[in-house]
């Protein structure tokens, strides 16, 4: 009801200022400094279209980017195809994911502990949300179809109303059937957003409305036969799964408040302090069901509740309070900022709802000195009544040179344990466990060239926390040591563009798994015709080595190790070709194109086929009236 309430009182507030400035005078040019990747159309040059973060904005500048409109990478639909670091499970679109290679992630006092859908969040968290100004009202749509009935699509639309109240609003949606037996999943993501300024440039405000919802049929993974291992043509409908009446849904709902106040400093100046507030509202949970478990009784560990039917909900609400204050002095040299954080809410981990309080504060420093450009965030919680406290700090220092840049990065954190690995009941687990925080630690220099990046990493993690195969979480107490290399580099000769993106990962732990080695490169052919038209002919590579990467159990929507398959030591090629023409681009690809070669068929995660050859196509068209 209480999320229902603060849907309702968002519908209104837009409804309220659209009445408002509905008879406002046309939006004008706006000023301030932008970086352009790309414009929907090169021959307007009076149309302006600028999207920023709230952490870009200031009062006399905002620093934002033009609608992205790059032709290469169109055809990159699912978040989990261009990120290197994520496999897709299954290739079934919108359904959960998870790392090749260790990641700290990102630091909060409190988490409930469903991470593999954070990927599927890309630009859809109140952290990544874009706001918009704009002369004209713009509309970007996205559409992908094909194969096993998979389907993408978003709609973006966004007007100024007045000179700087902007609106707007954005819809995804990931669907996909599935290959085999219960296997269809339903990814749908809504965001409301409105940014505006007051006269005088003394206040501003962003507000924020994101939902994202996710339904997933939940097979377990197929049987394994010699059907699957030895065949290339076969119906993927007769290989026999784990589970076949089992589903999960996973829900985030957020309300996002930010207000800024100029204490001092005029326009122009570039100087000056602002007061700071954030009201944050945050919903989330995760609901496992299974009308007959007993179908699956050798899948799960127990029955514990209910033979009949499975219905299992996990979840946490918390608000959270900023205040703060800090400079308002975007060219300056030296910049800051401290707020104080006040949290509260309520989590159910199946033991019934526990109320929780917390009290921290946040600090950064930023401080220039020639071409070294230092900045310093420190996020402590010392207070806090459902876990211990615990800290972050972020030391990163950039040194700027004529085509080069180094960039050293320094991170120690003390993390709380995810709320779910410390309590748990279900129907089919049950645990309470004293767990210590866990300590991380990170080391990273990267450099980048004109036509070259390398990054080394070390990390360092105590007391990590694992799952069992059973599905239980039990922690490490030893230090476990991981050394990542990165690297990358970006060749053009004549008309052909090579994209190389590759990983080298090692641990002295069995605990972390991770391959030795990943790639994910674009070997492709660029023609410009005289009339504008752009056309790219190529291909992806995909590889890395194989390992024993961990297995999803849906009962608990966590990752658990697993010593029977190894994947991976298969190459996946993608075919596509790409047109621009004005502002609409299309796209054709063809997937897994060397399906059984070198071997008939192969996991993405273990008991989670990779998808098979398809055929898919797209189109994103972005216009303005």
């Amino acid at each position: 009801m209480l999320s229902i309430r603060f849907s309702l009182l968002l519908f209104a507030f837009f409804g309220l200022f659209i009445c408002f400035f509905a008879n406002s005078a046309t939006a004008q040019n706006m000023g301030g400094t932008s970086t352009q990747t790309d414009s929907l159309d090169v021959d307007e040059k009076d149309l302006l279209l600028r999207r920023f973060l709230e952490s870009d904005f200031g009062f006399d500048t905002i620093f934002s980017k033009k609608p992205d409109t790059t032709l290469l990478g169109v055809h990159w639909y699912d978040p989990s195809q261009k990120n290197l670091k994520h496999i897709q499970t299954g290739g079934i679109l919108g359904s959960f994911a998870r790392p090749m290679g260790y990641e700290a992630g990102a630091y909060a006092p409190i988490r409930l502990g469903f991470r593999q859908y954070e990927i599927y969040d890309a630009g859809f968290t109140p952290t990544t949300n874009e706001y918009w100004q704009v002369t004209k009202p713009l509309t970007i749509v996205d559409f992908m179809t094909g194969g096993t009935v998979q389907q993408h699509f978003k709609v973006l639309h966004t007007q100024n109303i007045g000179e700087t109240f902007n609106v707007g609003a954005e819809y995804r949606l990931l669907s996909s059937e599935g290959f085999y037996l219960n296997q269809a999943t339903n990814n749908k993501s809504l965001r409301l957003f409105a940014s505006f300024k007051l006269p005088g440039n003394r206040y501003a405000a962003f507000l924020n409305y994101i939902n994202n919802n996710r339904l997933d049929e939940q097979n377990g993974g197929i049987g394994l036969g010699t059907l699957f291992d030895t065949t290339v043509a076969f119906n993927p409908l007769s290989v026999p799964i784990k589970l076949t009446t089992a589903t999960s849904r996973h829900n985030q709902r957020t309300f996002q408040l930010s207000q800024y106040y100029r204490l001092s400093g005029n326009d122009s100046s570039f100087q000056g302090l602002r007061l700071f507030h954030r009201l944050n509202f945050s919903r989330e949970y995760y609901r496992y069901t299974d009308e007959n478990p007993v179908r699956g009784i050798a899948y799960y560990p127990a029955i514990l509740r209910d033979s009949i039917t499975t219905f299992d909900t996990t979840g946490l609400e918390s608000f959270t309070h900023l205040l703060g204050i800090g400079t308002e002095s975007p060219f300056a040299n030296l910049q800051w900022e401290l707020n104080g954080r006040f949290g509260h809410g309520t989590a159910d981990l199946g033991y019934g709802r526990e109320n929780y309080t917390l009290a921290g504060f946040d600090a950064r420093i930023s401080y220039q000195v020639w071409r070294l450009k230092n900045q310093l965030d420190i996020t402590a919680t010392p207070y806090h009544s459902l876990q211990s406290a615990t800290y972050a700090i972020n030391l990163v220092s950039q040194l700027k040179m004529s085509q080069v840049m180094l960039t050293f990065t320094i991170d120690s954190r003390l993390q709380n344990p995810d709320l779910i690995s410390l309590r748990f009941l279900s129907n089919h687990h049950s645990w309470n466990q004293n767990f210590s925080n866990i300590r991380q630690q990170q080391l990273g220099v990267r450099v980048d060239l004109p036509i070259l990046w390398a990054s080394i990493n070390a990390h360092q993690l105590e007391n990590g926390i694992f799952y069992a195969g059973d599905g239980r979480p039990f922690q490490q107490n030893s230090t476990i040591n991981i050394l990542e290399l990165r690297y990358g580099s970006s060749w053009r000769f004549w008309k052909m563009q090579l994209q190389l993106n590759h990983s080298v990962q090692q641990s002295d732990n069995n605990l972390i798994r991770v391959p030795a080695f990943s790639s994910h490169d674009m070997l492709h052919f660029e023609h410009r015709f005289k009339t504008g038209w752009i056309i790219q002919l190529g291909a992806e590579f995909r590889y890395n080595t194989a390992y024993r990467a961990n297995a999803f159990r849906p009962e608990t929507g966590q990752f658990v190790i697993q010593d029977s398959l190894s994947i991976g030591n298969y190459p996946v090629v993608d075919l596509f070709l790409a047109i621009k023409v004005k502002r609409t681009r299309l796209f054709a690809r063809f997937e897994h194109a060397n399906q059984g070669f070198p071997r008939p068929n192969v996991f993405a995660t273990p008991l989670h086929p990779m998808y098979g050859r398809a055929f898919r196509f797209g189109v994103s068209w972005g216009f303005y009236n």
